[in-house]
């Protein structure tokens, strides 16, 4: 039974801010045959829980560095708690590490 295994698809969330970018990893997600992988917005996600949950932090900083001015939802405490607190055993966060995530 696949849903015994750590990796499988049933166990993995995806959890991004923004709807579009929902559909466009599920249909991603989809051409390689991965369409059971859970993507969902961070607001949809709350009370959920899995076993491994990737955060996608979507927005990207120009070169000036105001990414928490311009990305709302790095300023909103509960939305990040969400989206922080989701995963049982694997928590991996994919963003801009020298752009958005480097503003704290």
């Amino acid at each position: 039974d696949s849903n015994n295994v750590w990796y499988s698809p049933e166990r993995i969330r995806i959890i991004t801010f923004y709807q579009g970018q929902v559909k466009r990893i599920q249909s991603l997600l989809s051409n390689y045959g991965l369409g059971c992988v859970l993507v969902a917005t961070v607001d949809s996600s709350q009370g959920c829980e899995a076993d491994v949950v990737i955060v996608s932090f979507v927005r990207s900083n120009d070169s000036n560095g105001s990414s928490r001015q311009r990305a709302g939802f790095l300023t909103d405490d509960r939305r990040m708690n969400v989206a922080l607190t989701r995963a049982k055993y694997q928590l991996i966060c994919i963003g801009d590490a020298l752009g958005t995530l480097a503003c704290s």
